[in-house]
């Protein structure tokens, strides 16, 4: 079960692509881990190749379905507001914490 809060108001996100073989990090202002997993979602959106279609798989299934569903929060959203492509985004849930 993920923690209510996340300390402090600050979580650190990350992206990695494969294709162009890099890592991209960053830190997000949120107390809300679900928030943090959709930051990290928009953060691979837009650092992907624009002209080419995109996989992204994340561990946090909540994430994933507020993708689907059109609901990110805020923090995600300003995050992708700019990305534009004709390509399709297929968003993946992977369990990664399974026991």
């Amino acid at each position: 079960m993920l923690p209510l809060r996340v300390p402090g108001g600050i979580a650190a996100i990350c992206a990695h692509n494969p294709i162009q073989q890099r890592t991209i990090t960053a830190s997000v202002r949120t107390s809300s881990p679900i928030e943090a997993e959709e930051a990290a979602i928009a953060l691979a959106i837009i650092s992907g190749q624009q002209d080419a279609r995109m996989n992204i798989v994340s561990d946090s299934q909540n994430a994933c379905r507020q993708w689907a569903r059109g609901r990110i929060g805020k923090t995600a959203h300003r995050l992708a507001i700019g990305y534009k492509s004709n390509n399709p985004i297929k968003i993946i849930w992977a369990p990664g914490h399974e026991l």
